[in-house]
């Protein structure tokens, strides 16, 4: 047994909060800094190093407590990282005693949490336990709510966590998930952009973020206010847009109610006044376009490749690499959605939308756009075979400068989106040539 030990004089069943943390902090320094081992935890020493990590040790101990005591030895990791938190030399104490908190629940320490990066020397490490650490004990507390606010107003906060902490806010506070959308929509953007091609977390966002505050919360009057907030259609994208949207809008014929359902389990629904509500989803994905700008531009890349975007509600709202044929039918099916009848151009020959899509193969040039014109006879046009005129001037084929021309237009892409058309100058070609057009449209009407 090493000599280096304190007295065993400590009963962790009976001990005060200030006597508990005495001797966590003695045992911790004497673990850490003079290297004793388990015997600095004497006389509790049995439970130390019996698991990989010392705070799974800690929270043994704490185990084996009665409740009251239980409430001391919170309050006792509570006052330790409020007192010894902000020193840079006790930061591996620190570490554990923030996890020590995670395991035991100890709500308690949420108002101290953020003293500990507002001073911060890039600790990146820190600030994850940190961000972790509210999120594990976010509860629907003025203490939890306060936490994750002033975590993540912090001059050391990183849009990294900017999707964590969101869902956190909604936990905690879930009568104003929309405040706390709003609020952290430009980190939540940053976080887009830095995702890579594929990934799923957005989705996990938004599905989190809905299982928070449930479909009820999720008004007519809150997803109109989602919906016209371009920095925020992230969200909306992933609760209403397409097939496979986490709610689907269901309008009745006969008594022109309507209802948002779950689309995982239609069984949960939630009725809606349609006419007390400004919007609904049939008005979304077709009303809109009659009153704003649609347009599809295209370009041919090498191998017969096609990037194709499409522009409408103010929105580049699809970039995506397609064969010549899938091109094609995709643009057979954006006018389609719109009702139009016909196309019309004057060096395209005139032919339907249900000819043979050979027919419009041939008709097809490499780098073109079609503008869909609201107007009596609801035609859609082939306006220009080269919409790079349609630029605000020229642009070279260098990343930094793709990236300076699509900043200007920021609040029209989604960062997915934002990322493929800087990173592929056929891409690029595509969206620039998109919003032109639209620009275009709406000069002309």
């Amino acid at each position: 047994m090493p000599m280096h030990t304190k007295p065993i004089a400590f009963d962790a069943n009976t001990a005060d909060d200030q006597s508990v943390a005495r001797w966590i902090q003695t045992s911790l320094d004497s673990y850490i800094k003079d290297g004793v081992g388990r015997w600095a935890f004497r006389p509790l020493e049995h439970h130390i190093g019996m698991r990989d990590d010392l705070a799974e040790d800690l929270r043994a101990i704490y185990d084996s407590l009665p409740a009251a005591a239980q409430t001391r030895w919170r309050l006792a990791i509570h006052d330790l990282l409020a007192t010894q938190g902000p020193d840079i030399s006790k930061r591996e104490a620190t570490r554990v005693l923030i996890d020590f908190a995670i395991l035991v629940r100890a709500h308690e320490v949420l108002e101290v949490l953020p003293a500990l990066i507002a001073n911060g020397r890039g600790d990146e490490r820190l600030l994850d336990q940190v961000v972790r650490a509210a999120i594990a004990l976010a509860s629907q507390t003025e203490a939890s709510r306060d936490c994750l606010k002033r975590i993540c107003t912090s001059p050391k906060f990183v849009p990294d966590y900017a999707g964590l902490v969101l869902v956190a806010l909604c936990h905690a506070d879930p009568d104003n998930w929309l405040a706390h959308v709003e609020n952290l929509a430009a980190p939540m953007q940053i976080l887009a952009t830095r995702l890579s091609d594929g990934s799923t977390a957005l989705r996990f966002y938004a599905s989190t973020i809905l299982e928070a505050i449930s479909l009820s919360r999720v008004t007519g009057v809150a997803a109109n206010h989602l919906f016209g907030r371009a920095e925020s259609r992230w969200l909306w994208n992933e609760w209403f847009k397409g097939g496979q949207s986490l709610i689907r809008y269901e309008e009745f014929k006969i008594d022109s109610s309507a209802r948002l359902l779950l689309r995982a389990n239609e069984a949960v629904s939630v009725p809606i006044d349609k006419n007390l509500a400004a919007w609904n989803l049939d008005d979304a994905a077709k009303g809109t376009v009659q009153e704003s700008a649609a347009t599809i531009a295209w370009v041919r890349a090498p191998r017969s490749h096609f990037w194709t975007a499409i522009f409408q509600d103010g929105h580049l709202d699809e970039l995506t690499l397609k064969y010549r044929d899938d091109c094609i039918a995709a643009m057979h099916s954006f006018l389609t959605v719109h009702q139009k009848d016909e196309l019309e151009s004057p060096s395209f020959s005139r032919w339907t939308l249900d000819q043979h899509r050979a027919e419009m193969e041939t008709a097809m040039p490499d780098f073109a756009g079609i503008l869909i014109r609201p107007s009596a006879r609801s035609t859609a046009q082939v306006i220009i075979h080269d919409p790079t005129s349609l630029w605000d001037g020229p642009v070279s084929n260098r990343y930094t400068d793709r990236v300076k021309y699509l900043k200007k237009y920021g609040k029209w892409v989604q960062p997915h989106d934002f990322r493929t058309a800087i990173g592929n100058q056929y891409a690029f070609s595509a969206a620039a040539s998109a919003i032109g057009l639209a620009k275009e449209r709406s000069i002309a009407a």
